[in-house]
């Protein structure tokens, strides 16, 4: 069984998972629109049955044209797309819940030498602070302002517009 004590991303191991796939998504489907606009525009001329319209040799080059430019679009799909890596996932949680002054990156971090006794308390109160930080939302998730005496609908402010409407906001 693997120990996961040490692991500082631990208890936000899903959430992390969740925000690669996510990060990957982004950045796989614009990468991915040229290869299906060939795709696209193959199938509309093959469903329109332009193709055999055409004489033999036209049609294979027509065929191989489209096949080709798929496959570059393809290769350069490939190449552009970068997997997203533990950092990007981090930095992506602690955007979507607004944690403040990056709780998570700094839950991984770890000194560079080793630390003298007050170092070492300093260090530890900054750790205790951000795994309050962090635990003080669900990652991932925003947390929503309540209504002022649980009204349902717009907040109204006291003061008026130049015509003289009350001015609201949605809370």
């Amino acid at each position: 069984m693997i120990d996961r004590s040490s692991d500082p991303d631990a208890p936000f191991l899903m959430r992390l998972r969740l925000a690669r796939l996510a990060l990957l998504w982004e950045r796989i489907w614009p990468a991915c629109w040229p290869a299906l606009v060939v795709l696209g525009i193959f199938l509309v001329l093959a469903l329109l049955d332009l193709p055999p319209l055409l004489p033999g040799v036209l049609h294979a080059v027509l065929l191989l044209g489209f096949g080709a430019t798929f496959v570059i679009a393809v290769a350069a799909t490939a190449r552009r797309i970068v997997l997203p890596d533990r950092f990007a996932a981090r930095r992506r949680v602690e955007q979507a819940s607004g944690l403040d002054h990056r709780p998570l990156q700094a839950l991984a971090d770890r000194p560079g030498t080793t630390l003298d006794p007050q170092a070492a308390r300093l260090w530890q109160a900054h750790r205790q602070r951000m795994e309050a930080a962090s635990a003080h939302r669900p990652a991932g998730r925003r947390t929503r302002q309540k209504r002022p005496s649980g009204v349902a609908g717009p907040a109204c402010d006291a003061s008026t517009d130049r015509r003289g409407r009350r001015r609201c906001r949605l809370a």
